[in-house]
């Protein structure tokens, strides 16, 4: 899918967010500044961004989304200092999601941890082209910590393991002592028997089930 307007890049998180697919989700918020369609359009202030997030998706889910568009923003804007205070409520946004269900997103924390980091270079590098002091990877520390350790909670949580078919079979080879006798057309009512000598009987749903050979 292009994500070249804006509309197009909600679109793409809000199905990536429906169907809990992460990498899509990640890719839809990487920070590329060579998506010049995009820029050009959120450059234009044409678009009613904050209409667009709300209609398309649920909190905080269209906070972070909105908060995106206006790190693009400023970016375009030559504001870093701006940028970084938005991409930084983009990450805290989307922790307060990760902390709850961070079995499919981990990929998107990566890439909004990452544009994080690299925000903060440039507010800091800017803050020093005007003589003042650099701080913002200080705050930015804080905001990666809480991510790393929502990452490491994540690891230390077992995921449990379905067992689709919870059905105990007993091989045949197992029984004691072993089923010899076997049935034939000829044989007479009488020397069938009802139960064979060390199986316990069975019910007649079970009887009713495929061949138990079939299941070994």
């Amino acid at each position: 899918m292009s994500l070249g307007t804006a509309q197009q890049v909600t679109q793409a998180v809000a199905q990536a967010i429906r169907t809990r697919d992460g990498p899509r989700l990640a890719a839809a918020l990487e920070l590329d500044m060579g998506n010049t369609s995009l820029m050009t359009q959120l450059g234009g202030q044409s678009v009613q961004l904050e209409q667009l997030c709300g209609t398309a998706l649920e909190e905080p889910y269209d906070e972070m989304l909105l908060e995106h568009f206006q790190f693009l923003r400023a970016v375009i804007r030559d504001d870093h200092v701006q940028a970084f205070a938005h991409q930084e409520r983009t990450c805290t946004c989307f922790q307060s999601v990760f902390e709850k269900d961070s079995a499919w997103s981990l990929p998107v924390l990566h890439v909004l941890d990452l544009g994080l980091r690299r925000a903060a270079q440039r507010a800091d590098a800017q803050l020093a082209s005007r003589g003042e002091k650099r701080c913002k990877l200080e705050e930015a520390a804080r905001t990666l910590q809480k991510s790393f350790q929502y990452t490491v909670s994540a690891a230390a949580t077992p995921t449990p393991t379905p067992t689709p078919y919870p059905l105990h079979v007993t091989p045949l080879r197992s029984l004691s002592p072993p089923l010899t006798r076997t049935l034939t057309p000829s044989a007479s009512p009488g020397d069938r028997p009802d139960r064979a000598e060390g199986v316990e009987e069975v019910g007649h749903a079970q009887r009713d089930q495929q061949p138990l050979q079939d299941l070994l």
